[in-house]
């Protein structure tokens, strides 16, 4: 699961999308059974982006 939601947000990087389109297009969706209280699709979507992006600015995100 880990590295197939990594690739699938890795495949929106290259094609140069940004992180609300890939929020919009629901990336994880397949994944979304692991949806939950503690960290929702697009908390997560947000999390591999600016892993892959390199974002040192991104927000703290808190999880619960």
């Amino acid at each position: 699961m880990l590295a197939e939601t990594r690739a699938a947000v890795q495949k929106g990087v290259k094609q140069g999308k940004t992180l609300d389109q890939l929020k919009q297009e629901k990336v994880l969706d397949p994944w979304k059974k692991w949806n939950g209280d503690f960290i929702t699709t697009d908390v997560f979507t947000e999390t591999l982006f600016n892993d892959l992006t390199g974002k040192k600015d991104a927000k703290f995100i808190k999880h619960n």
